[in-house]
C-alpha cells in the first residue's frame, strides 16, 4: 500500500478584486479575501493511503468537506484516507464580500447614484437653515452646515460625506437603489444610521423589491453614535434588487438623522475539486495459443482485463515473431513463432504486462523453373523443368488457360503464365512462376494519302513506306479504280474498300486494309432576307437563313448572320460548306427618311368661349396625327380644345418619320376680384353691422338676402342675422364670382353645472367636479375666490367657496359653495416596552370614534398575536418587532400607529462535559439552550484526537438525549478518553452561531 502526500495547488485572491494564478484557476472566488490551496488531482493504481492538506489563508467565515462517495470526512484541513476506488473532494469555503455593488454608498460623489422621494437642498456658504423644512436632506461633511439646531457628527468613518435629512411627516423612501443580481444568490446588505438631532429619533425600515428586510433599526436619542443595520439577502428568481429605506416616525419634530456606508454585495461561497482516480487492474492470458505451421499460420493472441470500466490502450512488439495486426490491435494475429509482449494502459495511465510465446516453421521451400521463356512463328515450343536442392514431393504445374499437369518437367507451346509448385516436410508448399511470350516477326509500315474523295480531292495517292523488313504486298479488291496491283503507291479516283497483304519470310504475314469515301458535291443552299433603311430602322440588317455547317462570306471576310449594313446599295455574300462546295447570293438595300408637313392655329378660349377646334393644315392620308393634351396621348385628326397648360402636336408617316409641333394658347378665364369690409357679428353692444364690397371695373353686381335683390349696391347696412351672398359678372370675358357673408350673434352664458364631494376625512378637501356650462362663447376662464384655476376636478378647503366662469367675450358667471370640516380621528397602540422571551403582553388599542363608525381594525404582524383584527390582543413576540394598528372608518378614514416591543433574547447552548456509556442519565450525549429560543441544531460533529470524525447527526432538536451521541462509532463502542464537538445552531430568528467544546468518554 502508497501512501500519497497531496501537492497543494494554491488559489490567491486578495481584497482589491486583483487574481493572481499561481498553479490553478481561480474559479469563482475573485471578490473573497481569503487564498485556498487544494491537492492536485491525482491517479492512483493500487490501495494507497491519501494524505490530503487543504490551506485556507485569509479572512473566511467556515469550511465545509463533501465527497462523492458519501465517505464521512472530518471537520479538518488535514487528514489521510485510505482508497482502493475512485473518490471526489470537494472543498467549500464562505466569507463575506469585499466587492460593494452600491453606486456612491458612502456620498463622496455627492447627491448622485440613488433615488428619492425627498427633496434635496445644496449646502449654501455661510448659511445653516437648508433642512429647516421636513422633508428635506442634503450631502455634506456636517450636519450643523445646513441646520443650526442639528449636532456637529462626522460621517460614519470620519473626514467625508453623509447623507443629513429631516424626517418627513408621512411614509416616504429616504433612499434607493436598483441593483442588478443573479438569481439563487445569498447577498450582505449593511447601513449605518446616527441620529443628528435627540428628539423624536427615526425608526428606519429597509425594504428589497417592496419586501421588508430585518426588524426596523431605530436610532438612539443620542447623538452622532452610529448604529448598523446587517442582514442577509436570498435573490431567489430575482435578476434584480430595488433596495429602499423607508422611515416609519412621522413626526414633525426632531426626527432628524444621518446615513452612511450603505453597502450590499454577494456572500462570498468558493467551491474547488480535487479527484482521485484508482485505475488498478490485471491482465491475464484468456487461452494457451496454438502452434503454427503451413496448415495453421497464423495463432491469434488474446490478453483480457480484470476490470471493463476503464478505455483500455495496447501495445504489442516482437523481437523475433512477426506481428499481423497493427501494435495497438486489442486481439494480435502472430504469423511466425518467437515471443510477444503487450503493455495495457488504461485510461487512467494504470500499466500491466503480460507475454506470449509461439512456436512451429512456418518455412517454404525454395524452387526455380529453368527453360526458354520466348517462342516465335520459327521456334513453337520450350521445355520447362523445376530445380531445387531440397527433398520435395507432389509437384504440379498450372498451365496458360487453367490447364493442370504434374512432373518435375513439361513442355509447352502457347504463350501464358506457368506456375510450378511443390511441398515440404513441414507441408509447406514452394512455388515459382515464369511468362512464356509469343515473338512475332516485325513487319511494320506506315500509310499516308487516305482520304475521302470530294469537291477538294477529286482523288487520292496512297503510300506505304516500310518501317521493317518487308518482301511483298499484294493488293487484293473488287473495285479496279486503282492503277497498280502490285506496289507500294496506287491512285485511287472511287471510294471503297482496298484490301492488301503484306509478308516477311515464308510464314509471317500481315493482312490490311484501307477505305476511301466519297463526300456530297451538292453546293450550299441558304436565303437573304433584309428591310429598307428607314427613320425607324437607321440601318438595314442581312439576316442569312441556312444549314448551321455553312461558311459565310461578305466583302472577303468571314462572317456570321445578322449582317449590319448603313448605306442603300446591291450586296453580295458567298456560303461555303465544310465540303468545299460554295454559292454566292445577290440583295439590295433602299432608304426612305423624309419628314412629314405640319401646321396648326393658335388656340383663343375665354368664359363666354370655353372650346375650339384644332387641326393639321397640311392634308396627307398616310400621315397619322397624335395630339398630346397635358400629357395625355390622343391619336385622331382633329381636336375639339378646351383650357389645358400644354398642347402639342406630332405627325408621324408610314416610314417612321415625324414632325412636331406646339399650339400656342391664348385664354381670358379671370374671375372679378371681390374684397368685403365691415364687422359682421352682432352682439349685446351692437344692434347693427354695415359690410361694403369692393368691385372692379367692367364689372356689375347683386345682393342676395332671402328673396331681397338689392342690384348693383355695394353696401349693405341690417340687424338681421343670415346668409348674404354677392355675385359680380365681367362684362369682358363674361367670367363670374360671388362671395358669401355671414352675419351672427354672440350667444351667452346660460347655466353651470358640477359635481361636488365633501370631505369624509381629516386632511381631505373637497373635490369640484368639471364645470359643465351651457352656452357662452369658448373657451372659458374659471376662477376659485378670484384666483384663476385650471379647468377639471378642484380641491376646495373648508367655508365658503366662490366660483366664477368667463368666455371670451368677457361675459361671466357666478354662485358659492359651502365646504364642511371633518372630524379628526385618532388611534393609538400604547407606549413601546420591553419583555424578556417567552412571555406575552396585552396590546390595547384607543380610539376617538365610537364602534358603530369602526369598519375595520388590524394589527400587524399578525404572526405572534392571539387576535390580530381586535383592538385589545394578546401578543407572543420571539424577536423585537414594532407592531401597527390600523383603524377604518365607514367612511374610508384610516388611522395608524404604532408600539416597539423589544424582546431580550440570550443565545448559547449548555452542553455535558463528561459521558458515561450505557443506559443511565449520562449515557448520551447532546446540546441543551440555555433558554428556549434554539430552533434546531443544523449538525453535530465528533472528532477523536487524531482529528477524525467519529460521530455525525443533522438536522435534530436540543435537549432531546435519545437522539443525542452514545459514544459508539459504526456501531463500535470507543475507547475512553476526551472528544471534540463542533455544532451549528440556528434560532428562530434566522441567525446561527456555531458552537465547540469537549466530552470526556467514561466506560
Amino acid at each position: 500500500m502508497k501512501k500519497y502526500p497531496l501537492i497543494l495547488k494554491t488559489i490567491s485572491i486578495n481584497i482589491f478584486g486583483l487574481s493572481i494564478l499561481l498553479v490553478a484557476n481561480i474559479g469563482k472566488a475573485q471578490n473573497c479575501n481569503f487564498s485556498v490551496a487544494l491537492p492536485e488531482d491525482i491517479t492512483i493504481c493500487e490501495e494507497s493511503e491519501i494524505n490530503v492538506v487543504a490551506d485556507i489563508t485569509g479572512n473566511y467565515k467556515d469550511f465545509n468537506w463533501s465527497a462523492d462517495t458519501g465517505d464521512n470526512l472530518p471537520y479538518l484541513l488535514d487528514f489521510d484516507i485510505k482508497l482502493n476506488y475512485s473518490a471526489s473532494f470537494t472543498l467549500e469555503v464562505i466569507a463575506d464580500p469585499v466587492t460593494n455593488l452600491i453606486s456612491n454608498g458612502n456620498f463622496s460623489e455627492g447627491n448622485v447614484g440613488f433615488t428619492t422621494q425627498y427633496s434635496h437642498r445644496n449646502d449654501l456658504p455661510f448659511f445653516n437653515q437648508e433642512l429647516w423644512n421636513a422633508g428635506t436632506y442634503s450631502i455634506v461633511n456636517n450636519p450643523l452646515n445646513v441646520h443650526s439646531g442639528f449636532y456637529g457628527c462626522s460621517d460614519h468613518t470620519g473626514g467625508g460625506r453623509m447623507m443629513v435629512i429631516n424626517g418627513a411627516p408621512a411614509l416616504q423612501k429616504v433612499w434607493c437603489q436598483t441593483i442588478n443580481v443573479t438569481p439563487q444568490t445569498d447577498y450582505i446588505f449593511q447601513a449605518f444610521a446616527a441620529s443628528v438631532h435627540p428628539n423624536s429619533p427615526a425608526i428606519l425600515q429597509f425594504s428589497i423589491n417592496d419586501t421588508l428586510i430585518g426588524e426596523p433599526l431605530r436610532l438612539p436619542s443620542s447623538t452622532c453614535q452610529w448604529r448598523e443595520f446587517y442582514v442577509t439577502w436570498h435573490s431567489n428568481t430575482s435578476t434584480n434588487a430595488n433596495i429602499c429605506i423607508v422611515n416609519q416616525n412621522t413626526s414633525g419634530s426632531g426626527n432628524d438623522f444621518a446615513i452612511d456606508d450603505i453597502f450590499f454585495g454577494p456572500v462570498c461561497k468558493y467551491r474547488d475539486t480535487f479527484h482521485v482516480t484508482y485505475g488498478g487492474f490485471e491482465v491475464v492470458q484468456t487461452s494457451v495459443p496454438d502452434s503454427i505451421s503451413c496448415l495453421t499460420p497464423e495463432v491469434m493472441l488474446v490478453p483480457g482485463v480484470t476490470d471493463t470500466m476503464w478505455d483500455y490502450h495496447f501495445n504489442w512488439t516482437s523481437i523475433d515473431g512477426r506481428m499481423l495486426s497493427p501494435a495497438d490491435s486489442t486481439v494480435m494475429i502472430a504469423g511466425k513463432s518467437g515471443a510477444y509482449l503487450v503493455e495495457v494502459e488504461n485510461d487512467a495511465g494504470c500499466k500491466e504486462e503480460l507475454s506470449f510465446v509461439v512456436r512451429g516453421d512456418t518455412t517454404k521451400p525454395v524452387l526455380l523453373i529453368s527453360g526458354r521463356d520466348t517462342i516465335d512463328c520459327l521456334d513453337t515450343s520450350s521445355v520447362l523443368t523445376v530445380v531445387t536442392a531440397q527433398m520435395l514431393s507432389d509437384y504440379v504445374w498450372t498451365m496458360a488457360g487453367d490447364t493442370m499437369a504434374v512432373g518435375t518437367s513439361v513442355e509447352i507451346s502457347t504463350p501464358g503464365t506457368y506456375i510450378a509448385e511443390a511441398t515440404g516436410a513441414n507441408f509447406c508448399k514452394g512455388r515459382d512462376t515464369i511468362q512464356i511470350h509469343y515473338k512475332d516477326v516485325n513487319i511494320d509500315f506506315e500509310i499516308s494519302g487516305v482520304n475521302d474523295l470530294g469537291c477538294k480531292n477529286p482523288s487520292a495517292i496512297v503510300t506505304l513506306l516500310p518501317l521493317s523488313r518487308l518482301d511483298s504486298i499484294l493488293w487484293n479488291s473488287d473495285n479496279t479504280a486503282y492503277t497498280s496491283l502490285l506496289g507500294d503507291t496506287i491512285i485511287i479516283n472511287k471510294p471503297g474498300t482496298y484490301h492488301f497483304v503484306s509478308r516477311a519470310g515464308d510464314n509471317c504475314m500481315r493482312h490490311d486494309s484501307i477505305v476511301i469515301g466519297q463526300t456530297d458535291t451538292t453546293p450550299p443552299s441558304f436565303a437573304l432576307s433584309a428591310g429598307d433603311i428607314t427613320c425607324l430602322e437607321k440601318e438595314a440588317v442581312i439576316r442569312i437563313d441556312g444549314q448551321p455547317d455553312i461558311l459565310y462570306y461578305f466583302d472577303d471576310a468571314s462572317v456570321v448572320s445578322p449582317v449590319t449594313v448603313s448605306q442603300p446599295g446591291t450586296y453580295y455574300i458567298t456560303g461555303v460548306n465544310g465540303l468545299g462546295c460554295d454559292t454566292t447570293i445577290a440583295i439590295t438595300i433602299d432608304k426612305h427618311t423624309d419628314k412629314p408637313q405640319i401646321s396648326v392655329d393658335t388656340l383663343k378660349i375665354s368664359c363666354k368661349k370655353p372650346n375650339q377646334w384644332l387641326f393639321n393644315h397640311y392634308k396627307d392620308t398616310a400621315v397619322s396625327h397624335m395630339w398630346i393634351v397635358d400629357g395625355d396621348k390622343m391619336a385622331q385628326d382633329s381636336l375639339f380644345a378646351g383650357d389645358s397648360d400644354r398642347i402639342d402636336l406630332v405627325a408621324t408617316n408610314q416610314y417612321g418619320c415625324s414632325d412636331s409641333i406646339g399650339v400656342h394658347i391664348f385664354r381670358s378665364f379671370k374671375q372679378p376680384d371681390i374684397n368685403i369690409t365691415g364687422d359682421t357679428t352682432l352682439s349685446c353692444r351692437d344692434s347693427i353691422v354695415t359690410f361694403i364690397a369692393d368691385i372692379g371695373q367692367h364689372v356689375t353686381s347683386t345682393w342676395y338676402f332671402g328673396v331681397i335683390d338689392s342690384s348693383f349696391q355695394r353696401s349693405i347696412t341690417t340687424a338681421a342675422e343670415g346668409n348674404y351672398l354677392l355675385v359680380a359678372f365681367d362684362t369682358l370675358n363674361g367670367c363670374t364670382n360671388n362671395r358669401m357673408v355671414a352675419v351672427s350673434r354672440l350667444p351667452v352664458i346660460e347655466e353651470v353645472s358640477y359635481t361636488l364631494q365633501q370631505p369624509a376625512c381629516p386632511g381631505e378637501k373637497a373635490l369640484l367636479g368639471p364645470l359643465n356650462i351651457t352656452g357662452g362663447n369658448p373657451s372659458f376662464e374659471q376662477f376659485i375666490n378670484g384666483q384663476k384655476t385650471e379647468s377639471g376636478t378642484i380641491e376646495l378647503d373648508f367655508g365658503i367657496n366662490t366660483i366664477s366662469v368667463e368666455d371670451t367675450q368677457g361675459c361671466s358667471y357666478s354662485f358659492s359653495i359651502q365646504i364642511e370640516k371633518p372630524d379628526q380621528i385618532i388611534i393609538e397602540a400604547g407606549r413601546d416596552t420591553i419583555i424578556s422571551f417567552g412571555d406575552s403582553l396585552r396590546l390595547e388599542g384607543m380610539a376617538n370614534v365610537s364602534d358603530e363608525e369602526i369598519m375595520s381594525v388590524s394589527w400587524t404582524p399578525a404572526l405572534s398575536l392571539k387576535c390580530p383584527f381586535c383592538l385589545e390582543t394578546l401578543a407572543v413576540p420571539d424577536s423585537t418587532t414594532l407592531f401597527v394598528i390600523t383603524l377604518e372608518t365607514k367612511d374610508g378614514c384610516i388611522s395608524r400607529d404604532s408600539i416597539l416591543v423589544t424582546v431580550k433574547q440570550q443565545k448559547g447552548v449548555n452542553a455535558p462535559n463528561i459521558m458515561v456509556t450505557g443506559n443511565g442519565p449520562n449515557g448520551r450525549f447532546t446540546l441543551y439552550p440555555k433558554k428556549s429560543y434554539i430552533k434546531t441544531i443544523k449538525y453535530l460533529r465528533i472528532f477523536d484526537r487524531w482529528g477524525s470524525l467519529v460521530y455525525e447527526s443533522l438536522d435534530f432538536p436540543p435537549a432531546q438525549p435519545d437522539l443525542g451521541w452514545d459514544g459508539t462509532s459504526k456501531g463500535k463502542q470507543l475507547q475512553s478518553g476526551v472528544y471534540i464537538w463542533v455544532a451549528e445552531v440556528l434560532y428562530i430568528d434566522g441567525s446561527s452561531t456555531v458552537e465547540k467544546g469537549d466530552i470526556t468518554l467514561v466506560k
